[in-house]
């Protein structure tokens, strides 16, 4: 006979996505905090009357 006692069950997708994100962040640089750069710039005007 086995062991008892202890029952292994599998991760859920869930868990596993968790544990993911989790090591990502430690492992990841910081992200700069503010804007760099020009704001995009949209030019709906002149797409409407092309």
């Amino acid at each position: 006979m086995g062991k008892q006692g202890f029952v292994r069950r599998e991760a859920s997708p869930k868990e596993v996505l968790e544990h993911c994100l989790r090591l990502a962040q430690e492992v990841a640089p910081p992200t700069p905090k503010g804007k760099r750069g020009r704001p995009w710039r949209h030019d709906y005007a002149r797409k409407a009357f092309s």
